[in-house]
């Protein structure tokens, strides 16, 4: 079901990232070799961006694609469990974004004095791992 793409060193993360800038691509399934380097990988990580931002269902492994298979199957009966697959759907980070030009999604500060009272936990005895 759908476009099948060339390998990602052979452009197939440009033809999968290009049918998300159309809105049409429901989901996809784009392993790597974990154990192998990549010289494209600044690309990967490109399409899995790209990937979230346009909030498309996508499977990195064998054992998410297959519970993606299994979703999908059922999803083809029952279109209303995965509405994102019909209709292009930007996340609503992007809105977000959009009314807050500075960009920040947190409170700085709020971390910072989180950070403060984690390591005053920590110096108090209140935290970390023992060996027994």
């Amino acid at each position: 079901y759908g476009p099948t793409c060339s390998s990602g060193p052979l452009g197939g993360d440009a033809e999968i990232g290009a049918l998300m800038c159309v809105n049409d691509l429901g989901g996809m399934f784009f392993f790597t070799d974990p154990l192998d380097p990549h010289p494209h990988i600044s690309d990967v990580f490109a399409l899995i961006r790209m990937a979230d931002l346009h909030n498309v269902m996508h499977a990195s492994n064998p054992s998410t694609g297959d519970a993606l298979v299994r979703v999908l199957e059922k999803g083809l009966k029952k279109p209303e469990l995965i509405p994102s697959f019909y209709a292009s759907r930007v996340t609503p980070a992007v809105s977000w974004h959009e009314s807050n030009p500075s960009g920040a999604l947190y409170d700085k500060d709020a971390e910072h004095a989180a950070h403060l009272r984690m390591a005053a936990c920590a110096g108090a005895g209140g935290g970390g791992a023992t060996n027994r």
